[in-house]
């Protein structure tokens, strides 16, 4: 089946005032209720808002050992000097 006979086929199914989804195993029109298909778009649109939020933290913590780590590669010696 084309794509556009497929977009066709869900079209005509939500013209009918049925709620519609495209099954990717046969290319046709499915109901995701009887499917047993429940994502929301709103809680996929969450789950990629909060990724972008926890990469961030992530990136930001490691820039801050990597700033603590280059602290002790440069502050070992100067100490060790002023010990002996």
């Amino acid at each position: 089946m084309t794509n556009i006979l497929q977009v066709a086929e869900l079209q005509d199914e939500q013209a009918e005032g049925n709620v519609v989804g495209l099954n990717l195993t046969t290319g046709g029109a499915m109901d995701p209720v009887q499917e047993g298909v429940y994502d929301s778009f709103r809680v996929l649109r969450n789950c990629i808002a909060s990724s972008s939020g926890i990469a961030s933290n992530l990136l930001l913590c490691d820039e801050m050992l990597k700033a603590r780590q280059m602290v002790f590669i440069f502050l070992c010696p100067i100490i060790q000097q002023a010990l002996d």
